[in-house]
């Protein structure tokens, strides 16, 4: 399931997802069904549709890209509108959606819980040397999806603390249709604002929430028994890692 808001707050990637120490998961296994959402000022629709069985034998492929200005990250300050164009622009050169059975998936890069799969070992090593590239790639996911509606692969678990546990603790929050209000606030501009525009409804599909949030030492714990490739700095920033590669929190 992958839900976001006011261009990216939130944002949920995955069937399972931690989001500001929160577990949420589809209720019926599916990926998510957002309708609609903001898309740009003014409240103007942009679907986001459920991977249908064809779209979900798709995987995303990361290419060497032909120039350096491919990896370099739009400046903030533009208007909206051209930063959308040139991320748009970069996600056509630098990430190609292809047959899953077109892929060699034993090649592939891992960052704050995806997989997505390199063309190549040459290409892997240069994505991975990449110090911006998690970030750089996360917008790009967010644009190709909202068009797509194809889900990156998710890192495959390990660990004692990384089994599912159900929905044990968890809460039904039942579909619906909704009113947007049209009243929401953005980061489009570098800055958050806020915005109004025109009430639409929207459909939900059904999903399970966790009754509690997720501690640091709950993190640590699950990011230490294997499952390193989760770890993401930007929520978690209190939590850091130390020479040998363990999680901890840090007070």
């Amino acid at each position: 399931m992958m839900i976001h808001e006011a261009h990216g707050i939130p944002l949920m990637l995955g069937r399972m997802t931690i989001l500001a120490g929160i577990l949420v998961m589809p209720a019926d296994g599916r990926t998510g069904e957002l309708q609609a959402s903001d898309a740009s000022a003014g409240g103007t629709k942009n679907a986001v549709k459920p991977a249908t069985a064809i779209e979900s034998s798709k995987v995303y492929l990361l290419v060497f890209p032909d120039d350096k200005d491919a990896w370099k990250v739009p400046p903030p300050e533009l208007h909206w509108k051209e930063l959308h164009r040139q991320l748009d622009e970069k996600a056509a050169r630098l990430i190609r959606i292809v047959p899953r059975d077109q892929v060699d998936e034993s090649v592939f890069v891992d960052f704050e819980g995806l997989r997505l799969y390199a063309d190549g070992p040459k290409c892997r090593q240069v994505w991975r040397s990449r110090i911006t590239a998690s970030y750089h790639i996360r917008t790009l996911l967010m644009r190709l999806y909202a068009k797509t509606g194809i889900e990156p692969d998710r890192i495959p678990v390990h660990g004692e603390a990384g089994k599912k546990l159900g929905t044990k603790n968890m809460v039904l929050i039942k579909a619906g249709e909704y009113v947007r209000t049209g009243h929401y606030y953005t980061s489009q501009s570098a800055i958050l604002g806020e915005r109004r525009g025109d009430r639409y409804r929207v459909k939900v599909a059904a999903f399970y929430i966790d009754k509690y949030k997720v501690t640091n030492e709950d993190y640590c714990r699950f990011l230490n028994d294997g499952n390193p490739g989760y770890w993401n700095s930007i929520p978690w920033s209190n939590i850091k890692r130390d020479e040998s590669g363990r999680f901890t929190v840090d007070p």
